[in-house]
Order: structure tokens, then sequence, then C-alpha cells
């Protein structure tokens, strides 16, 4: 194999929460009286941290991020049937288990919703460490993948970050490991395209990419 450590972004990556979290979006817009937004302006707008991302919908000193927070999270669990494995990302990381691949989960989300959805959906024990916040503000990873490679003592040569945001990629490159970009989640194909990574529609080519 290409690589001895694959780094998985959650949310948009291995987890299939689109759906989820434009309806959750739209029914924080709904309860203060502002108009839907379609998925064009979701991919606009996404960006870490997820502050800026409502710096387009709010005046964030008239409706805060403490305020935001709970009541987008109490309507992204409504919308809990949504959330699934993305298409082919469970054939994706038995392949790479069986292949003796270390898996870890690098999220900027809280690390109990990880814990919560990866029990759920079956996959909690694929991964060697599952590495997320403790916090609901879904900001940088860069220290904490810093922190995990050093832990881990693993060297960032033998290593690939597979994401779906600009910020994955960011992350990779401060680490100085290798990334591939799964345009499948919250950022769009156009967006990812312009930096000149590797960009996979599908867990299948990820699987390729992988192999090398």
């Amino acid at each position: 194999m290409k690589y001895k450590y694959i780094f998985w972004d959650w949310n948009g990556t291995v987890l299939d929460d689109l759906d989820a979290s434009l309806c959750a979006v739209n029914g924080l817009l709904e309860i203060y009286g502002k108009p839907p937004i379609g998925l064009d302006a979701y991919y606009s707008y996404i960006d870490t941290p997820i502050s800026k991302f409502y710096e387009h919908l709010f005046d964030l000193n008239e409706v805060t991020m403490e305020v935001i927070k709970p009541i987008f999270g109490e309507l992204y669990a409504r919308f809990d049937d949504k959330i699934i494995l993305s298409n082919g990302a469970m054939t994706t990381l038995l392949f790479c288990q069986n292949n003796g691949i270390k898996q870890y989960i690098l999220s900027a989300a809280h690390k109990d919703d990880i814990y919560y959805y990866a029990d759920r959906l079956g996959v909690t024990e694929i991964f060697d460490k599952i590495e997320g916040a403790s916090d609901y503000d879904a900001g940088s990873k860069i220290e904490r993948a810093k922190r995990l490679i050093a832990e881990e003592r693993i060297a960032p040569k033998d290593c690939l970050m597979v994401g779906d945001t600009l910020h994955d990629l960011e992350t990779a490159n401060a680490i100085g490991m290798d990334c591939v970009l799964y345009s499948g989640g919250h950022t769009d194909y156009e967006k990812l395209k312009t930096t000149g990574k590797t960009v996979c529609s599908s867990f299948e080519e990820i699987r390729k990419y992988i192999m090398g």
C-alpha cells in the first residue's frame, strides 16, 4: 500500500450529513424569519471556523454563535434518519483495515457526536483513534493533528489526509502529509479542484488512490 496511515475527516467525508446540515441551517433561518438557502449558497459560504459561515446569514452581534450552536444541534438531531455513512465508505474502510493501514478520525466535530454516530453506524472499532473537538466551534484541526502525529509517533510521509473541505488540505499541508479531497461532502467539486490536488467524487476513486 502507498500509505501506512489514513486520517479521515468525519462530517461530509465518512459521514454523509450534508442534507441534515442544510436542513438544520434552513430550520434555523426559518426561526429568525429569514429565507432558506440552497446548496450552491451553502457550498459558497462554508468555511472554518464555522462562525465564518454564519457571518453570511446573520449579524453575529445580534444572533451570537452561543445562541446558534445549540439551536443548530437540536435541529440537526431531528434529521437523524438522513445521517448515514457515505456511499462506499464502509467498503473502503474495511479495505484499508484488511490491508493493515491504521486509520484515524481527525475532525472538528465534537468527539461525543462522532462516537454517537460511529457507534450507531458500526464503524467505531475500525479506527485506531478518534480525535474530535471538546467544543462545538468547528474550529481548526491543525493543532489536534500535530498532537496526534506526535503521540502516535507517525512520519507524515507515510500519511494520507482524506477530507471534503479546504481546511482538510490546510491541515495536511501544515503537517506535511499527502491529501486527497472528496467532492461528495460540504464543498463542491469546482472549489476543491482549484487547489490543484486530486479530487475524488466517490469512495471507489479514493480506494484506488490509496492503492497507488
